[in-house]
């Protein structure tokens, strides 16, 4: 085979016929396209390193359907003081201002916990998209990062902060919209929780948590009518130890209230029994209206109600609270006192009882969010003669959201908040307690606030307090 005839086979070989050069061309023209259409449809692309979608749902997740109660306040009437603990959550009364009351002075404005502003309605979904479904993802990288950054607020219970940034997201999606009214929930702002839980509820009428936390923000609301319709439904969609509860106690309550009626002032609502506690009715009114003179003088701040008080007989209390046997009183955003357990017992028991558990309603009318310690402590210096004062037994922080289950350590636990607040006011005054509680109210944890208030180190309080 000559030379010049391999030369010749070797250049047939690399030409590339015209046809095919052609097609390679429209090939690479067709993906292009493609790839910058994909692109559009994704929002303008995501950008390096950004959170897939699934990634932020499972940031978000709620703390949990089962989550329960908050701490309920109780009073023993000798020698234990109160307390039945629960977990943390957020009940109580609004607060509102600038009303004027004959028993009292004129009010200030008193709302520290901001009523937070609903969502303004969204513009009307484009052609084509799913309002109310999980959807944060069609909104693009900034909407999920707003989704992260709030989802983590949350669980730190700042839920005035991830309240701004659900609202930043969108009244069309049904997560925005849920958590959203969780978070007004949180803060006991419950016109604008139902108002979210509607919408959620419009997006989805089988939306199990929109549909629990609606029950339970209507019997916050007192509202035994709706409680019980949206707790039945609750329970048709799955079954729910919390609101199983909630309809038990329900039960025993619309039964009980059948034979109370109500007597009312411009602050309280006083419930009691038709034949068994007419003759006390004007001296528990007569001590309400002196604990919320004398204590609103002391701290400068007087709820404007309505607070809700229940006389149960003995009998009536257990089953209606659930409440330890040793409980003479207990406050659970109402206060629930059984008359026939103080029968007998000196006017000023009955006293005590009373300004503890009107201490803690004037604690939740400024905020919903206080450590139980302080929260107790401040219940025991305003209703308590016996000025018993302890170190720091109990590490501070163990006691923040829960006293313990026996006797003992519920009764050294009342004693050491009582201390480690009385000590506090003693050295730095009740104007800066009242401070503490209102960073509470602006969604601070208790290292924050105590800074806010201008009070010792929290971390060095803590190390420091009652050790000597």
């Amino acid at each position: 085979m000559s030379e010049s005839y391999g030369n010749k086979i070797y250049r047939r070989q690399k030409k590339t016929p015209p046809y095919l050069v052609i097609g390679a061309a429209v090939v690479i023209a067709l993906a292009v396209l493609v790839w910058f259409f994909l692109l559009d449809r994704g929002g303008g692309g995501q950008e390096a390193g950004a959170v897939k979608p699934q990634a932020a749902v499972k940031k978000i997740q709620p703390p949990g359907a089962a989550q329960t109660g908050k701490p309920v306040q109780t009073t023993k009437t000798e020698p234990i003081p109160a307390g039945e603990n629960r977990e943390k959550t957020a009940p109580g009364a609004a607060v509102e201002a600038g009303k004027k009351n004959s028993s009292g002075p004129v009010h200030g404005t008193n709302d520290y916990r901001q009523k937070t502003t609903p969502l303004q309605p969204a513009a009307k979904p484009a052609a084509g998209s799913s309002p109310g479904g999980s959807s944060i993802y069609r909104y693009g990288t900034t909407a999920r990062r707003l989704f992260t950054a709030a989802g983590k607020h949350f669980l730190e219970r700042n839920y005035k902060k991830a309240l701004e940034l659900y609202k930043k997201v969108s009244l069309d999606d049904k997560l925005a919209v849920v958590y959203a009214g969780l978070c007004c929930y949180r803060l006991e702002d419950y016109d604008n929780a139902l108002f979210y839980f509607k919408i959620a509820l419009g997006y989805n009428s089988l939306d199990f948590m929109a549909m629990k936390y609606i029950t339970l923000t209507y019997y916050k609301l007192d509202d035994l009518k709706n409680t019980r319709k949206y707790a039945e439904l609750t329970l048709d969609a799955m079954k729910d130890r919390e609101i199983q509860t909630l309809v038990s106690q329900l039960k025993e309550e619309q039964k009980i209230n059948t034979k109370y009626k109500v007597t009312t002032s411009e602050v309280f609502k006083v419930f009691f029994s038709k034949e068994e506690h007419s003759d006390i009715e004007r001296d528990i009114l007569g001590i309400l209206k002196e604990a919320y003179r004398v204590i609103g003088r002391q701290i400068d701040f007087y709820p404007t109600g309505p607070i809700s008080i229940y006389l149960y007989n003995e009998k009536d209390f257990f089953d209606v609270t659930r409440a330890p046997g040793w409980a003479g009183g207990l406050y659970d955003g109402k206060i629930r006192i059984p008359i026939h357990g103080i029968q007998g017992v000196s006017r000023e028991t009955l006293k005590r009882i009373l300004f503890h558990e009107y201490t803690h309603a004037l604690v939740h009318a400024i905020t919903p969010e206080c450590p139980l310690w302080i929260n107790e402590g401040l219940a025991e210096y305003f209703s308590t003669e016996d000025r018993r004062t302890i170190g720091q037994i109990l590490p501070l922080e163990s006691i923040e959201y829960r006293f313990p289950s026996d006797t003992r350590g519920v009764l050294v636990a009342y004693i050491e908040s009582f201390s480690a607040v009385t000590y506090l006011i003693e050295r730095f005054r009740l104007y800066r307690i009242k401070e503490l509680l209102q960073a509470f109210a602006k969604g601070e944890k208790i290292d924050e606030a105590f800074d806010s208030a201008s009070l010792p180190a929290y971390e060095k309080f803590k190390r420091t307090w009652g050790k000597d």
